[in-house]
């Protein structure tokens, strides 16, 4: 396959430390020399970059629909476009959960093709949708639609990053890990340019957002035959449904019922997720506040927006508008990719969460002044939009991908990037309350307070990630022994 040369260990060789790196107990020699052969393809990256940045299409691009829906159902009730605005991300937490815990049950490749033909999916049968006269169907439609494709999109979340990580080198780790999250830009970019372009091409606004829906399966099936052709991951030689292999304390494994078999299946990983408690609560953590923190940027944008003094109907203002906000997140993107290996996701995370911290304190003590002016409120937004990027928002997704030992990591994964998910959930409806009873000062004061917690938990339990080759290797060694007795220590209980 076309991705990258990994050496595959078997089951019964295989141990992990802390940091989430296999050893098949051989010399510390060949374990780093292993490490050292790792590499993956610039076409296989694009191919995983592709698969992200369109999931991130196909959240962004509601933002538009939504507009040109409610202005052709303007009666339309209020929750209506609550739920199909939110579905998907109830989809996406569900889906970062269980893709996770079955990519490293039985292989992530494998559940990259699966997450693949769900998104592939319910994009057609959301460009498909029947619309009715009230709106009430189209609606109804969108939101079962969108949870399904929050299904296949929660998924990528932790296949895209455990492949990318599991493949790639020490040395390039942090800057493959950073490409893939930072498609999410791109993503969001393309979404508002093929509905800019379409709506300039003058084509009817119930094709707009149809084809605008329809687009995605597009890009899936020009990158479906290299997905299908990844390479797979070590775990999916060591983590099996057979539970025979699993090293658990019954000798009996071949003939026990099968709920037992899932049962032990899910003590042993509950019990290798135990030993990482700690790192789990800094990545989901670090995660969780990040996300909710993040809302406030939905505030800035609100009022640059009236700042800007857009031209148009309300539907071509969000196109233009969503154009300048995609385009303002792409430095932070593009710096994270040339510094994360030299400067550190760890360091990343920490000027980034310090930086935010310091932004949204202005705006809580200043907000009536700056508001006045234009040009200094501009720039406070685009620093958020820096230094997320350049920061939490990129560094949550590759801090967590390389913590956990691999039989584990996206187990791990998915159950972080849903703490995040849900932490957004959370800040949409939190901040709407706080809002309109406090104003928005409050909401800024909050997002800072977020922020030097994010910044205090990194700081006290988020690991540097940029251990060398050599690093790693004492460290595998080191946990072998520990490892051993505590596999022998069940076999005797």
């Amino acid at each position: 396959r076309m991705s990258a040369t990994y050496t595959e260990v078997s089951r019964g060789d295989a141990s992990s430390d802390d940091d989430g790196i296999y050893d098949n107990n051989t010399s510390s020699r060949s374990y780093e020399q292993e490490v050292e052969n790792r590499s993956l393809s610039l076409g296989s990256l694009l191919v995983i970059a592709t698969g992200f940045g369109t999931d991130a299409y196909i959240i962004f691009v509601m933002n538009i629909v939504l507009v040109i829906l409610t202005d052709e159902f303007p009666d339309i009730p209020g929750f209506y476009r609550e739920f199909v605005s939110t579905s998907i991300i109830f989809g996406v937490i569900l889906g970062q959960v269980i893709f996770g815990q079955a990519a490293d049950k039985f292989g992530r490749t494998k559940m990259f093709m699966v997450t693949m033909c769900i998104i592939a999916l319910f994009s057609v049968a959301s460009a498909a949708s029947p619309k009715g006269d009230s709106g009430v169907t189209v609606f109804v439609w969108l939101t079962v639609m969108r949870f399904f494709l929050g299904l296949g999109i929660g998924g990528d979340y932790p296949l895209s990053a455990t492949i990318t990580a599991a493949n790639s080198s020490p040395e390039k780790l942090g800057r493959n890990m950073a490409i893939v999250i930072c498609s999410q830009g791109f993503g969001n970019l393309l979404a508002a340019g093929v509905c800019a372009l379409l709506i300039l091409t003058g084509v009817p606004l119930d094709w707009v957002w149809r084809t605008a829906f329809l687009f995605p399966f597009v890009l899936i099936a020009g990158t479906a035959y290299p997905r299908y052709m990844l390479a797979e991951s070590a775990p999916d030689s060591i983590v099996t449904s057979d539970v025979s292999d699993v090293p658990f304390p019954s000798p009996n494994a071949r003939r026990i019922s099968s709920f037992v078999a899932w049962r032990d299946s899910a003590l042993l990983t509950l019990s290798k997720i135990s030993k990482h408690k700690t790192t789990l609560l800094g990545t989901a953590g670090a995660w969780f506040l990040f996300d909710i923190g993040f809302y406030g940027n939905s505030l800035f944008s609100a009022s640059v927006m009236q700042m800007l003094n857009l031209e148009g109907d309300k539907l071509r203002q969000t196109v233009i508008f969503s154009l300048i906000i995609s385009a303002i997140g792409l430095p932070g993107y593009i710096a994270a990719i040339f510094l994360s290996d030299t400067m550190g996701r760890r360091n990343i995370q920490i000027l980034g969460f310090a930086m935010i911290m310091i932004v949204f304190a202005i705006m809580a003590l200043a907000y009536n002044e700056l508001v006045l002016s234009p040009t200094a409120f501009v720039i406070l937004y685009g620093a958020t939009f820096f230094f997320s990027n350049f920061g939490p928002n990129v560094t949550t997704y590759t801090i967590t991908a390389e913590l956990f030992p691999q039989d584990i990591a996206a187990t791990c994964f998915g159950i972080s990037a849903a703490f995040g998910k849900l932490g957004a959930l959370i800040g949409a409806s939190l901040f709407d309350v706080v809002k309109s009873h406090l104003g928005i000062p409050s909401v800024f004061g909050i997002c800072s307070v977020l922020s030097a917690i994010g910044l205090i938990l990194t700081i006290l339990i988020t690991k540097d990630t940029r251990p060398s080759a050599k690093d790693r290797t004492v460290s595998v060694s080191m946990s072998e022994e520990s490892d051993s007795q505590d596999i022998n220590h069940h076999n005797i209980n």
